[in-house]
């Protein structure tokens, strides 16, 4: 579990449950990638419209850049592609350098 970058500084801190023990090298590189969006102030991707609605969540958010199956942010088992995203997509690394243009 993570923040996003509004949170106040006592609550900007990732937790690590048992899940991430059991956690192989691979799955715990996509976890870790996974939580530091968040920290980035990424959403899940799984929560626009075009994911199908498998899973929701009630928090407004914006959309940065169009829906990306292929997304970390992306729930492997939300969406019309079950995917188990392990590394930045290119529209990850896009969504990223537009919160934070060089």
């Amino acid at each position: 579990r993570a923040f996003f970058p509004s949170a106040e500084p006592a609550r900007r801190k990732i937790q690590i449950n048992r899940r991430f023990a059991k956690a192989d090298e691979v799955e715990l590189h996509r976890l870790m990638l996974h939580e530091l969006g968040h920290v980035l102030g990424l959403r899940h991707e799984h929560i626009h419209e075009e994911a199908g609605g498998d899973c929701v969540e009630a928090s407004p958010f914006e959309v940065i850049t169009d829906y990306d199956p292929y997304s970390i942010m992306h729930y492997p088992t939300c969406g019309p592609k079950k995917l188990s995203n392990k590394v930045l997509s290119e529209l990850d690394k896009e969504g990223i350098g537009i919160l934070y243009p060089f």
